[in-house]
């Protein structure tokens, strides 16, 4: 019986044991596009056996792992201050979460850590073959830009578990919300450096360099290093409103804010407090012109470069 490409599923849910399985359910179903499994990577050990004739020796895979990425919709919060129905997926991509309850200001806040990360695990259901994904750990990003719907673009590597014949559970979307499209009339607030000025196109991108390790007597997959980085694309100002090009040359820092949405319930924020502007560049935008310019996002004293904000 052929396997259907058309039937897909993740589930997710965050582990209480590193790699222990948590058993991730239907209520657990991420919604989910763009899908794209790594479902065995390994390196091969060659045997170098001598023999009397031409040809290939048999290798053994070792430091068998998986990658998994898969986009999320970048909008799901509600008005019950719970955590966004992605959480565990933010948490195991080294993000601390806290939680505002104080009614009128109920937020979930994610910020970068450097200790202590969270797993998660993942089963990716193709048709009825299960592959679960244990231990997963990763980076995220996304974009902001008119007129499409802003994603986090999820990149994971877990611990290989092998395949399993089982059918799908009946997933529960109910927890994500539908999207609000990224458009002058929903994304507002924006200011660089203070001043607010005309945004065109934001990215960013977490930087985790994620890798699988293997021990003699145990395998992880570990978070080495950070490095933040983005880009912004805006109206080039008058230099007596600001010269950027100045800024970038003599490294000033500075802030950067934004915000999607503006129903409550449906708002997410992206704060940074210490941006270093690279490589300013012009552009054209029907006739007006634009820079371009890279952003580097640096701690001030720890964990501290950006708060992604859902509210």
């Amino acid at each position: 019986m052929a396997i259907s490409a058309r039937k897909k599923l993740i589930l997710g849910k965050l582990e209480g044991n590193y790699g222990v399985d948590s058993g991730p359910l239907g209520a657990n179903a991420l919604l989910a596009s763009n899908v794209t499994i790594s479902a065995l990577e390994a390196e091969t050990v060659d045997r170098e056996l001598l023999k009397p004739y031409l040809g290939a020796s048999s290798v053994f895979h070792v430091g068998e792992h998986i990658t998994l990425s898969f986009n999320i919709e970048n909008q799901s919060f509600g008005t019950d201050a719970s955590a966004p129905a992605f959480a565990d997926l933010l948490r195991a991509c080294g993000m601390s979460e806290t939680l505002i309850t104080e009614v009128g200001s109920e937020a979930a806040v994610y910020a970068p850590r450097s200790e202590e990360f969270e797993s998660v695990t993942l089963y990716y259901y193709e048709d009825n073959i299960l592959h679960k994904v244990l231990g997963c750990r990763g980076t995220f990003g996304f974009g902001l830009e008119p007129n499409t719907l802003t994603k986090l673009a999820f990149n994971f590597t877990g611990l290989y578990a092998g395949p399993v014949t089982e059918s799908a559970p009946v997933p529960d979307w109910s927890a994500f919300l539908d999207p609000t499209p990224v458009s002058p009339r929903n994304t507002a607030n924006f200011s660089l450096h203070g001043i607010a000025g005309e945004a065109h196109k934001f990215s960013f991108e977490l930087g985790h360099e994620v890798a699988y390790e293997a021990r003699l007597t145990s395998e992880e997959v570990k978070i080495g290093s950070r490095a933040t980085t983005g880009s912004i694309t805006i109206d080039a100002p008058a230099l007596a409103t600001m010269d950027f090009f100045e800024r970038v040359r003599a490294s000033t820092m500075g802030g950067y804010h934004i915000e999607h949405g503006k129903t409550k319930g449906k708002i997410v924020e992206f704060d940074a407090p210490n941006v270093q502007l690279l490589t300013p560049k012009y552009g054209d935008a029907n006739g007006t012109t634009t820079i371009e310019m890279g952003m580097s996002f640096v701690p001030l004293i720890g964990n501290d470069e950006f708060t992604l904000t859902y509210r």
